[in-house]
């Protein structure tokens, strides 16, 4: 099984934010799932631009809120998520 994470902590200009989500959902097209989680804007215009994907929406598993995150809170996000 293939699955992506995408910390979605990244600059919140709307324009910025719409690439970035169009270039991500173009590259995670081959997954088994989607794991989402960060904070504010760039999550939610992901998110938007997923739920209007009909080839990525099944596999969007879940949204998440975090805050600002060190690579090792991330690992541990991610360990936790999958554990409970």
């Amino acid at each position: 099984m293939k699955t992506i994470l995408v910390p979605t902590d990244f600059s919140e200009h709307t324009l910025y934010a719409l690439k970035v989500a169009t270039s991500i959902a173009k590259e995670v097209k081959d997954i088994d799932e989607l794991v989402l989680f960060g904070f504010a804007n760039m999550k939610k215009e992901l998110e938007k631009h997923i739920r209007n994907d009909t080839t990525l929406v099944s596999k969007l598993r879940v949204v998440a809120s975090a805050d600002s995150m060190t690579d090792n809170q991330m690992v541990a996000w991610v360990k936790n998520f999958y554990l409970t």
